[in-house]
């Protein structure tokens, strides 16, 4: 199949909108939390200081190679960084470019396979990826996720290629790749793969075989890279930690207790996206429906779809753990097939049932309109954001280059535009962080060296106490107010609501900065 002329264009407005539109909300949706800093701020570090190094992943001594996944990302992300600058849309700024060209890839698939065959459908197949409910949380923030759905996207367009040595090539490259971009990445590749070769028979065992191998050389070639760097051991100590992290780390656990464990965590994992339940349903009434009329290619796919989004959670709790930014490996999937079924029963100039129509209409807004557009008018009714001018204007009046900061996750990359030695709430007693491996404790020097906290006031305290000495308020309170109002009051939502807005990503709150006065008498000099 060939696109129409004007297809590739509207695709191409489609994608330039939205990232315009992201830009535009960057801060509206998600909150600023651990995982973006981790990943993140080792590219922020080079630019600053030309120093490719951590001082935030808790399970590593600060100043050395980050080992908070693999490190392709992190890498990707510096010259982006280096061209953008280093603020919260700069950072962010890179996932929303590669959700655009993951869309298109998908896009080029949709008619390279003969799958989606009306335009309309292929367009709002583009749109729907960037509303789905689990899709705007995974590249609305700055981790490995979407740069992992790119390499992947491109892992099924390998498999059009009809040269056997290139399509060979691509596989094995791409495979090793998806491995270097994060385990689990190539985890769900070798999943997607070997399901190919067993259901859909589009990848040979000599393929499968390959990529294997590669993905294997990949790994050792991570192993390697970090000894060189010298961070094989905090690198090896947080990935066996994640190890069987559901289930294998309590001793009194009984056999019962792991398979009760995990089928929960699975079964919670089916129901936290709203977007693929939307999907799911629709797709489970069409098939139903329509199971008779289908091509025996159309069904091959559909089971091979479901098969991969039912047993993603399920493998991944074995090993270690579904994590609600994988949500992408298992909607698009889903919603490609849901596509694929609508252009079969529905081909151009058709006069499909009614009931069809309304079914598969119905899913897609549906599913559009529970994801990111929720978000928005759950946020827009229960939080008064402050604009991130203003809280880097604040945070320029007192906070000086020389400084040494201890800071909350909200306004971290604010504090890091000023001075270059920041750590962040992981090291804290308040951390939440998981213990996967030995938590690094800062030193008494180290803590001693922290003359400025940005943090919660409910949290002074603790804080102070933490790092002693006196301190002394700079600003009062500032920043984004959070009031769940009538909406938390809503029977049988409310508590539902309630739990979000408490949650790290979606939680507002304010800061407040904390300058010390004097060190412990004990460690005065």
């Amino acid at each position: 199949m060939q696109p129409p002329r004007w297809e590739w264009l509207v695709v191409s407005l489609i994608l330039l909108a939205w990232f315009g539109l992201n830009l535009a909300t960057c801060g509206d949706y998600p909150q600023v939390w651990c995982d973006e800093i981790w990943f993140s701020e080792p590219a922020i570090n080079l630019v600053q200081s030309g120093s490719f190094t951590t001082m935030v992943w808790p399970y590593q001594p600060i100043h050395t190679f980050p080992t908070v996944n693999c490190p392709i990302y992190s890498m990707a992300i510096a010259p982006w960084l280096y061209l953008t600058g280093t603020n919260l849309v700069a950072i962010r700024s890179f996932n929303y470019a590669l959700i655009a060209v993951a869309a298109l890839l998908l896009w080029v698939a949709c008619w390279r396979f003969d799958l989606v065959r009306r335009p309309l459908h292929r367009l709002l197949f583009v749109v729907l990826l960037h509303l789905a409910y689990g899709m705007c949380y995974s590249y609305r923030c700055s981790r490995p996720d979407i740069l992992g759905l790119v390499c992947l996207s491109g892992l099924l367009l390998s498999l059009q290629f009809k040269r056997q040595l290139l399509r060979a090539l691509c596989l094995a490259g791409l495979s090793g790749l998806a491995v270097c971009i994060g385990l689990q990445v190539g985890l769900f590749a070798g999943l997607a793969l070997f399901l190919g070769w067993l259901i859909l028979r589009q990848v040979t065992l000599r393929e499968l075989v390959v990529s294997g191998l590669s993905m294997v050389a990949a790994v050792g070639g991570l192993i390697l890279f970090f000894a060189w760097k010298g961070v094989l051991s905090p690198f090896l100590a947080s990935t066996l930690g994640f190890l069987g992290k559901q289930y294998a780390h309590q001793v009194r656990h009984t056999l019962y207790d792991m398979v009760r464990i995990v089928v929960g965590q699975t079964i919670s994992n089916y129901m936290a996206d709203f977007s693929m339940l939307v999907v799911s349903v629709g797709l489970v009434v069409l098939l139903v429906a329509t199971w008779k009329r289908l091509t025996s290619r159309m069904r091959r796919l559909a089971v091979y779809c479901i098969t991969l989004a039912l047993v993603v959670p399920l493998i991944f709790n074995l090993v270690g753990h579904f994590a609600f930014y994988y949500s992408y490996m298992r909607f698009v999937p889903t919603a490609l097939v849901l596509f694929a079924l609508w252009s079969e029963l529905f081909p151009e100039g058709s006069m499909p049932r009614p009931v069809l129509r309304v079914i598969v209409v119905t899913t897609v807004v549906g599913a559009m309109a529970v994801g990111l557009p929720l978000r928005f008018a759950v946020r827009a009714a229960t939080a008064k954001l402050m604009p991130r001018n203003d809280v880097q204007r604040i945070l320029d009046s007192v906070i000086r280059p020389d400084d040494v900061v201890c800071s909350d996750y909200a306004y971290f990359f604010e504090v890091k535009r000023i001075t270059s030695t920041v750590y962040d709430r992981s090291f804290s007693p308040i951390s939440s962080v998981p213990h996967i491996a030995e938590v690094r404790e800062l030193t008494r020097e180290q803590k001693d060296a922290v003359s400025v906290l940005v943090i919660r006031p409910k949290e002074r305290d603790i804080l102070t106490q933490f790092f002693g000495g006196s301190w002394s308020a700079a600003t009062e309170p500032f920043g984004d107010m959070q009031l769940a109002g009538a909406l938390g009051d809503l029977p049988v939502v409310g508590n539902r609501i309630l739990h979000y807005l408490s949650q790290p990503q979606t939680e507002r709150y304010q800061v407040q900065v904390f300058r010390r006065t004097s060190s412990p008498p004990a460690q005065r000099h």
